[in-house]
């Protein structure tokens, strides 16, 4: 309380972290983080895993004992407040025992989608909060602010060229041999592969955008969910019952042509059993029967 009440200015990150403080770029225990070539996977020691479970949970109560929000975790049901305070939907713990952060197609995509992690090395929380404050993120209501958000990502985002998910690639777009940091997807980076596109808020495509959700809102204790579908990822919120149906959505050229809200983006249950298939506790990894079909990803926002 004593940060909120001075003004909530943001805290710095230093890339790898400090004894006692949180980054969106922890130190990756991953044994094979050096080689280029390999599909960028993060691991963290227990002990910065604890620090950065127990922090999340401290903000979130904090917000909500301080009523900052417009809204409580206390309508919540168990599934709800499971993406605010479980530190299962954040890491999991590998036999080596250090964690493993986010779901990714090496990994082998589980059946069901409750086994989903975000690909995200989240951040602190006092830099994320600050950073959604300032700009005028929340809103009056989740809804209100989930369709800001999405504006956000309407009017920045750029969806890296050439991909995006090797460690190479990953330090040549955001100087970090790991997921893309929220820091330097807000600050915007220069591709040092692209140089000629300039200082950009680059995205890894659907699976680091459905990162960038979870780990943003997550600190407003708004529920999201990662969902994979057809080797795509997509969005639930959790506590709306409502869907991206696919976390590229919002920088469709098509999408940042027009004057329509962001919202209209998101499609209720009964639409996304439609496309994605009748159950809803299973992603659709394309071996279930249900087609494989998607709807409105085909005109990204590359960069001119």
């Amino acid at each position: 309380m004593a940060w909120i009440n001075a003004g909530a200015q943001p805290v710095s990150m230093v890339p790898g972290g400090t004894a006692t403080e949180l980054t969106d770029q922890p130190v990756n225990t991953f044994s094979q983080v050096g080689i280029d070539t390999l599909s960028t996977t993060v691991n963290v020691s227990p002990a910065y895993m604890w620090r950065l479970y127990v922090g999340h949970v401290a903000f979130a109560l904090m917000l909500e004992c301080s009523h900052q929000l417009p809204w409580s975790v206390t309508s919540y049901n168990a599934e709800q407040l499971r993406y605010v305070f479980d530190s299962a939907t954040m890491a999991w713990q590998l036999p080596s025992n250090d964690f493993g952060m986010g779901t990714y197609a090496g990994a082998n995509m589980p059946t069901l989608r409750d086994n989903n992690r975000p690909i995200t090395t989240f951040a602190d929380p006092r830099w994320t909060y600050p950073w959604l404050k300032q700009a005028g993120i929340i809103g009056a209501n989740r809804y209100a602010t989930i369709g800001g958000f999405l504006d956000w990502m309407r009017h920045n985002l750029s969806h890296a060229v050439g991909g995006a998910d090797t460690f190479a690639s990953a330090a040549a777009i955001w100087g970090y041999r790991g997921y893309s940091p929220i820091s330097q997807i807000v600050g915007g980076t220069i591709d040092s592969r692209y140089p000629s596109y300039g200082a950009l808020h680059w995205t890894e495509g659907c699976h680091g955008s459905t990162g960038f959700i979870s780990a943003a809102l997550r600190v407003l204790n708004l529920p999201v969910q990662p969902v994979w579908a057809c080797g795509h990822e997509l969005v639930y919120f959790v506590s709306e019952d409502l869907y991206l149906d696919h976390a590229d959505d919002p920088y469709n050229n098509i999408v940042r042509g027009s004057n329509s809200s962001s919202l209209l983006l998101l499609i209720d249950s009964a639409t996304y059993q439609t496309r994605f298939g009748p159950d809803l506790t299973m992603n659709n990894l394309g071996y279930t029967g249900t087609p494989c079909t998607y709807v409105g990803y085909a005109a990204l926002n590359f960069p001119p």
